[in-house]
């Protein structure tokens, strides 16, 4: 039995594994790449609703937030695809922009 020797099992499990993802690929894709989305999604209005919910210029809608970092040493971009752990303990690093403001940011700097 494989799984009295620790390296035989981490040896059976990586072909397992292997196989058990080739033959089941096509049900795990779609369902990985929705957790991930509602996953980004969760983090994002959680940052929001910390960060005041509003861009400096007042704007609130939601659709039109974006997330930028401060500090990409810290938290690095995109804000949303970093753990939950580095987001609460860096949620001062994260900085609420709007669309708008988030061009006119990127027109100023060129």
């Amino acid at each position: 039995m494989p799984y009295s020797n620790p390296e035989k099992k981490k040896q059976y499990m990586a072909q397992y594994n292997k196989k058990y993802y080739q033959a089941n690929a096509e049900d795990i894709k779609p369902r990985a790449k929705s957790n991930k989305k509602s996953l980004r999604q969760e983090k994002h209005d959680w940052l929001v609703s910390a960060l005041g919910s509003q861009c400096d210029c007042g704007q609130n809608i939601w659709q039109y937030l974006r997330l930028r970092s401060l500090d990409l040493n810290s938290l690095p971009m995109p804000v949303e695809d970093q753990s939950w752990e580095k987001i609460r303990t860096h949620t001062d690093k994260a900085k609420i922009i709007c669309t708008i403001c988030d061009l006119e940011s990127k027109r100023k700097v060129n």
